[in-house]
């Protein structure tokens, strides 16, 4: 009996072997398998590689990341390949092979390979591209899959994910460039300098708490603008999100300060605490090509002076009243590759739907001296006011060329000028040109058209005064 059951034993752990054996030979082989499954893939480390070193001379710059294959077989990637080839800024290397372009790259079950990529910038050289981008593409199992490439080819400043505490003055000596929000604290003052130029990351809105002091000249303007500056990107909208001055931010001042390509320009965000002086004051200034908004401004307050506000989708939208005075200001858009003219070129209203409800508050705002004009588009009244609030409602437009085909019940005039093409020197939305001063065709309606005024320079920082009585508009005819 004994002797039956250490037999029966005996082919029990045989048998129990065989099957372990068989398994576990089935598995290696499985694993030396290739899988083709369209759902089996491949990860990376990191899906995009950033080089935002403040490159001091020609040199070399090297990163790497992983791909990993998770699955339980071998896999091939069909082509692993550098876009640009090698024309590329960058270089990259896989476990040790350079090349711009590796076919059937076989990865082990459960195993990973090292990509390294270098990148060689000359950072004086200004004629390339501020932000230089490329991409590895992989195909594999009939799926293709890239991971970004970036650097920025110029010396600058980086500025990641900052907050300002106290003040601080920015110059002209490099670039700035943004990447990730920008704070400025409610007790700090960043204050920029003639010629300072900032490059804004896609990501990066700067917000202000505190008091944004842009101080340009005529011969040197601030400017602010997207970082991508290769050829299709360099004039395309919504490039940055923009400027938020937030409640408690107060004393803002700019002059001769270009904004360029952003989403929202400028967002104004509540009254100013201090109640006597507006939140934002805009001298000589140019902001252009807004995706959304040139200025959007929600119970706010601002002054804007010889300023340019153009092609935006919303040039300037007010919402829940205000204060607002605007005087020689040319606030036009005309219909492009970009930016298609569907709404008024001024919107304001004194309400906003704020948590579900109705909120409204006094709206106040004079126009004086000024041009609202827009083509392109099926809009036939150029500024649109909305009412419903039982406060003060008070509109004055006085010595304006302005396309309005209808009058309104919400605004009070003097000497306007209604649907009489402003003549601008040339707009060319084929070539995305556009010069919005009115000085070669003397016919143009709005030269001597002007009231008197205590400003005694243009946009152009030319004398308001040369033929006694000011032009319409930021600029004057000499």
């Amino acid at each position: 009996m004994n002797g039956l059951f250490l037999n029966m034993r005996f082919h029990f752990f045989k048998i129990f072997f065989i099957i372990c054996f068989a398994a576990l030979l089935m598995n290696s082989c499985a694993k030396d398998d290739f899988t083709t499954n369209s759902e089996s893939g491949i990860t990376f480390s990191k899906d995009t590689i950033r080089f935002d070193t403040v490159f001091v001379s020609s040199g070399s710059v090297t990163q790497t990341f992983k791909i990993y294959n998770n699955n339980n077989q071998k896999i091939r990637i069909s082509q692993i390949r550098l876009m640009s080839g090698n024309g590329s800024s960058f270089q990259i290397n896989i476990n040790g092979i350079p090349s711009s372009s590796t076919s059937d790259f076989d990865l082990d079950a459960e195993d990973s390979a090292y990509v390294f990529v270098t990148v060689n910038i000359d950072p004086n050289q200004q004629n390339q591209p501020f932000l230089i981008q490329d991409s590895i593409r992989f195909d594999c199992n009939g799926n293709t899959s890239f991971v970004q490439l970036e650097a920025y080819g110029q010396n600058a400043v980086f500025v990641r994910n900052s907050r300002i505490t106290s003040d601080v003055t920015w110059n002209d000596s490099l670039p700035y460039v943004i990447i990730g929000p920008l704070i400025i604290d409610s007790n700090a003052t960043l204050e920029l300098l003639p010629g300072c130029r900032i490059f804004v990351h896609a990501n990066a809105p700067i917000l202000i708490d505190g008091s944004l002091q842009s101080m340009g000249t005529e011969a040197e303007p601030v400017v602010i603008r997207g970082d991508r500056m290769d050829e299709y990107y360099k004039g395309l909208p919504g490039s940055w999100p923009g400027l938020y001055f937030r409640p408690s931010s107060q004393d803002n001042q700019m002059a001769y300060t270009i904004l360029l390509n952003a989403t929202d320009a400028i967002n104004l965000i509540s009254p100013s605490p201090n109640s006597t002086a507006p939140k934002l004051t805009l001298r000589q200034c140019i902001i252009d090509n807004a995706l959304r908004s040139g200025i959007y401004a929600i119970e706010s307050s601002f002054i804007a002076t010889n300023c340019l506000i153009s092609n935006c989708g919303n040039n300037i939208n007010i919402e829940k009243g205000g204060e607002y005075d605007l005087e020689h200001c040319t606030i036009v858009a005309y219909s492009n590759s970009y930016v298609l003219h569907q709404e008024p070129v001024l919107e304001a209203s004194d309400y906003a739907l704020l948590s579900g409800t109705g909120a409204t508050s006094d709206l106040s705002m004079n126009i004086k001296n000024s041009i609202l004009w827009g083509e392109g588009g099926n809009i036939l009244n150029e500024i649109r006011l909305d009412k419903a609030g039982n406060g003060i409602f008070d509109v004055r437009l006085e010595n304006c060329i302005l396309k309005n085909e209808s009058d309104s019940n919400y605004w009070s005039s003097i000497n306007l000028l209604r649907n009489i093409d402003p003549l601008f020197d040339s707009v060319d939305t084929f070539e995305e040109y556009y010069d919005f001063r009115t000085s070669r065709n003397p016919s143009a309606p709005g030269i001597d058209q002007g009231s008197a005024t205590l400003l005694p320079k243009d946009l152009d920082g030319l004398s308001r005064t040369v033929n006694g009585t000011p032009d319409l508009g930021c600029y004057e005819k000499q």
